[in-house]
């Protein structure tokens, strides 16, 4: 799968739950990313937007994630109280805020594999 259509296939589902993307689906079709891909911008019916502003978006993420509660040193989803069960960690926070620190590290091209193993 190119860029592109990893890049199709993150945003669909950040829509289907929830994320209000700001052009129509048959406008995705016709989108494309240059060279420099995340910091490249994509054009659709005179508007463009860096992709970087895209996945960053809280909105975004929280579509893409979600929020249930997760360890924030481990990424660990099971469910504590107090306690991370796997790094004993205390460090509560939302799947989302866990995940871009996750990929706020990483290169532009290794942000959206990231964000592929999560489709």
């Amino acid at each position: 799968m190119n860029n592109n259509e990893l890049f199709k296939k993150i945003i669909l589902k950040a829509e289907k739950n929830g994320y209000d993307f700001p052009v129509h689906e048959d406008w995705l079709k016709d989108f494309y990313v240059h060279n420099n891909l995340m910091g490249a911008s994509y054009y659709g019916e005179g508007w463009e937007e860096s992709i970087n502003s895209i996945i960053f978006d809280l909105d975004f993420a929280k579509a893409y994630f979600g929020d249930e509660d997760i360890c924030m040193k481990c990424g660990i989803l099971e469910g504590y109280n107090v306690l991370c069960p796997k790094c004993t960690s205390m460090c509560l926070g939302e799947a989302w805020e866990y995940h871009i620190q996750q990929y706020a590290i990483l290169n532009d091209e290794e942000r959206l594999k990231y964000l592929e193993k999560f489709l």
